[in-house]
């Protein structure tokens, strides 16, 4: 059965082939539609942008036909994917594929003018869209028209001459010290107590959390180090490096007895579990370095709970991150400047 991957590319899962669509000029002077197969998503992916960059630089069709749609997902795929972090290009496309695609899309690019991106903005006010959330859609149209302008398919950025909304300073909402120990007390013994402590003590980002491996975690000198995160791409999981150098950092939870002890017993239960089963890694193995020490948790605590093990991505109330739902399958990310950096952490 053939299924539709994405816009000119279909897969069929009983011949195992990739199929593009592509319009072209035929013999008589009108656009014929030809579908071509190939083994791989690679080779099918590279014929459609290739395809693309002729029509948007004057190879089928000249640069007045170029739309708006056309024209982000040639920025997106040519200029954007190579240089930017997965993250990123998975933020761009959400912009594109849910608000910039559906409403300017079809208009062609030299017919875009102030007054309909002008208009553009007061739809997303519309759907109840933050200011400084459509302060990034014009940060990204304004970077994909300027290209456009660089590679001469258009004469000027119109947004340029558009005024973004005006930006809101952020409001944060933080525990005092009596409702971060009831917080602290709510959670023990729930398989979110280490991350709630690792937050409401140390500070750390929900990713951070997520990518905390025992590698990390010298307990001798009650020092972690933060040089790997994990996050969600299109649900599934996804490991690197910090986004900046300042993210990388040491952090010491010597002074604070409940995380300490909490971190020591955790440790502790894994070497218990590994003695009863020959078979359980060391936690400085290279298959166990591919667990986060939130998630191996989170899997102990699975086996002693009916509850299922899920952690709210998002904490309004607090500036305290949750964690995302960790898979003991999880990557290892390859930060290896980050371990030079840092060393590696020591365990009693």
């Amino acid at each position: 059965m053939r299924k539709t991957l994405k816009r000119n590319l279909s897969y069929d899962d009983r011949n195992h082939l990739y199929y593009v669509s592509l319009y072209c000029d035929g013999e008589d002077g009108r656009r014929v539609r030809r579908t071509r197969t190939y083994p791989t998503m690679e080779q099918a992916e590279q014929v459609i942008a290739e395809y693309r960059r002729a029509q948007l630089l004057g190879g089928m069709s000249t640069p007045k036909d170029v739309f708006v749609e056309d024209w982000l997902r040639y920025w997106m795929d040519e200029l954007i994917k190579p240089n930017c972090e997965e993250t990123t290009c998975h933020g761009y496309e959400n912009i594109l594929n849910t608000h910039m695609i559906p409403s300017l899309g079809r208009l062609y690019v030299q017919d875009l003018t102030p007054v309909r991106v002008q208009q553009y903005y007061g739809e997303l006010r519309k759907k109840g869209l933050a200011n400084n959330t459509i302060r990034k859609h014009h940060v990204l149209l304004h970077a994909a028209l300027g290209a456009a302008v660089r590679q001469g398919i258009v004469g000027a950025n119109v947004t340029c001459l558009v005024t973004p909304p005006a930006r809101e300073a952020p409001q944060h909402r933080f525990y005092d010290s009596s409702q971060l120990r009831m917080l602290f007390r709510a959670s023990e013994g729930t398989p979110l107590e280490v991350a709630v402590k690792l937050a409401g003590c140390l500070g750390l980002r929900r990713s951070e959390i997520c990518g905390l491996k025992w590698r990390n975690v010298d307990l001798k000198r009650g020092v972690l180090t933060v040089c790997e995160v994990r996050t969600a791409v299109s649900g599934r999981a996804l490991e690197k490096a910090p986004k900046s150098y300042a993210s990388e950092r040491r952090l010491a939870f010597g002074g604070s007895e409940d995380l300490e002890a909490l971190l020591k017993r955790l440790y502790r239960d894994w070497e218990r579990r590994r003695k009863q089963d020959p078979k359980t890694p060391r936690a400085t193995s290279p298959s166990t370095r591919r667990e986060s020490l939130i998630s191996r948790t989170f899997c102990a605590s699975a086996s002693r709970s009916s509850s299922p093990c899920r952690v709210s991505r998002r904490s309004r109330s607090t500036d305290c991150a949750t964690a995302l739902r960790a898979s003991p399958t999880a990557r290892m990310c390859r930060c290896s400047a980050s371990r030079r950096r840092w060393g590696t952490a020591q365990h009693p």
